[in-house]
C-alpha cells in the first residue's frame, strides 16, 4: 500500500486498486468487501481511479468495474509523475522570474542564530568557562558554589589573566562555602582573586551555578536537586543576548540583597 501511496494514490484509493486487482471484474459490493471500505465511498473512489487510467466500467457493463493488470498500472503511475515532474521543471524559469520581481533586492540577510547548548561534564564545561573568560571585553558575574570543575582553592591563571585585562568581575559566594576551618584553602582563594580585582559579596544560599559574560553569553549549571553537590552538573550553554541578560537581571538581584565579602564575623 505504501508503494502505491508513494505514486500518489491515498490509502483508500490504494486499497479499492488492489482489491480490483485482486479480484478481477466485479461490482462495487464485491470491492468494498475486499477493500473493507465502505461501499458509499467505493463509488468516488472508483471514479478517481479512472480519471487515472486505472480504473473502468466494462463496455455492456456498467456495473462491473475492472483494472488493467499489474504490470500496466505501474506503468501508468510512474508515467503520472514523470509528466509532473516535467511540468514542475518547465515551470522553474517562469517561479525564479516572479521571485526576481517580487524581491528585486534579493533576499534579505538570515538574523545572526542564537544558541543554547546542552554541555556534559566537568571539562567541556570547563573549556568553554575559560573561553569565555578569554573572549569577555566588559564584565563577568558569578554564583560561585560547588560542585567545581578546579579546586576551589586552585588560583586559575585565566582569571588572573582576565582581571589583568581590567574585566569589570562580581562574584557572590555561599557563606557556608567560607564559614569554618575546613574552608580556610576556598577562603584563600577568593582572597587571591578580590585582591586582584574581584568585587565579591556573601548569601546564605544560591540556586545554580553561573557565569554570565558581557551580558551577551552564559553557563548555567542544571544542578541535581536531589543531590546538587555530589557530581558536576551538566550545564547550559547560551548565545542568546536576551536570556544572557535576563540571567543576568537574576544575577543582580541577589547581588543587591548581599553583604559585602568580610563584613560577617570572622570565621571560626
Amino acid at each position: 500500500m505504501q508503494r502505491l501511496e508513494q505514486f500518489g494514490l491515498t490509502t483508500t484509493e490504494s486499497r479499492v486498486l488492489v482489491a480490483l486487482l485482486r479480484l478481477g471484474p466485479s461490482t462495487v459490493a464485491e470491492v468494498a468487501r475486499v477493500a473493507e471500505v465502505h461501499r458509499t465511498n467505493v463509488y468516488p473512489l472508483l471514479e478517481a481511479l479512472r480519471a487515472r487510467g486505472l480504473a473502468g466500467q466494462l463496455p455492456g457493463k456498467a456495473a462491473m468495474w475492472a483494472s488493467a493488470g499489474h504490470n500496466e498500472v505501474v506503468d501508468r503511475l510512474f508515467a503520472a509523475q514523470q509528466e509532473l515532474i516535467r511540468s514542475l521543471g518547465s515551470g522553474l524559469d517562469q517561479t525564479r522570474h516572479l521571485l526576481s520581481e517580487l524581491v528585486p533586492e534579493g533576499p534579505a540577510p538570515a538574523p545572526e542564530l542564537s544558541d543554547v547548548h546542552y554541555v556534559s561534564g566537568a571539562t567541556p564545561t570547563e573549556a568553554i568557562y575559560l573561553d569565555l573568560l578569554a573572549t569577555a571585553t566588559t564584565e563577568i558575574l558569578v554564583f560561585n558554589r560547588p560542585p567545581f570543575a578546579w579546586a576551589s582553592s586552585e588560583v586559575h591563571p585565566a582569571i588572573m589573566d582576565m582581571l589583568g585585562r581590567g574585566i569589570s568581575t562580581r562574584v557572590l559566594y555561599r557563606s557556608g562555602d567560607l564559614e569554618g576551618p575546613e574552608a580556610a584553602a576556598a577562603r584563600e582563594g577568593a582572597e587571591a582573586y578580590i585582591a586582584a580585582g574581584v568585587e565579591a559579596r556573601v548569601v546564605d544560599e544560591l540556586p545554580t551555578k553561573l557565569a554570565v559574560m558581557d551580558r551577551r553569553a552564559a553557563l548555567l549549571a542544571m544542578l541535581d536537586p536531589v543531590s546538587p553537590e555530589e557530581t558536576f552538573p551538566p550545564s547550559l550553554h547560551v548565545e542568546h543576548a536576551g536570556l544572557a541578560q535576563s540571567l543576568a537581571g537574576v544575577f543582580d538581584h541577589y547581588w543587591a540583597a548581599a553583604q559585602p565579602y568580610g563584613a560577617r564575623s570572622a570565621p571560626g
